[in-house]
């Protein structure tokens, strides 16, 4: 920890890429403490700079990601991208960090319908969740498109959940 702390922003944007959580965690608590515009820049370059053909790039983009909702800074552009990543564990983290920052991006309604039809129970699952907080009918609508695909206990689960969360809204519109 004594590394960290006092530590540069790029030295604790390159300490992102570290393979211990616990590093990767207290620099993003050190980060959160700069200064939005400076960590803002800093860290659209440093995502900027990272190589596409390392195969953890994916994992390094998450962490920006995470460290920009850690901050409290909404990078859509970003969002949206690893919501379209080819690993399903980054596309069910950034659905997660959707739901989170759904009052303050554009069309999260599309995010979560689009991510309740997605090919991985994992990303099914954060979008059901997501779906459960939206507080309308046409969220418990558009949750029940995960059963097109094949369910398992933790998404029946997520549903069921989910319904019953929404029951206000759906049941008088039913």
């Amino acid at each position: 920890r004594s590394k960290i702390v006092g530590a540069s922003i790029e030295e604790l944007l390159e300490m992102l890429k570290a393979e211990e959580d616990w590093v990767r965690l207290w620099a993003k608590r050190e980060l959160s403490h700069q200064p939005n515009e400076d960590l803002d820049v800093a860290l659209e370059l440093w995502v900027e700079k990272l190589d596409e053909d390392d195969a953890v790039a994916g994992h390094h983009r998450l962490e920006a990601l995470w460290t920009y909702q850690t901050a409290n800074i909404i990078n859509e552009t970003l969002l949206r991208e690893l919501l379209i990543d080819d690993d399903h564990r980054i596309r069910a983290a950034a659905v997660r960090v959707a739901s989170l920052w759904r009052s303050r991006i554009e069309q999260s309604d599309v995010i979560f319908k689009r991510a309740a039809t997605d090919n991985h129970p994992r990303v099914r699952i954060e979008s059901v969740r997501a779906l459960a907080e939206s507080k309308s009918a046409s969220a418990a609508e558009i949750a029940t498109k995960v059963l097109d695909q094949p369910m398992d206990r933790f998404l029946d689960f997520a549903l069921w959940q989910a319904m019953r969360d929404l029951k206000p809204y759906w049941l008088p519109a039913l």
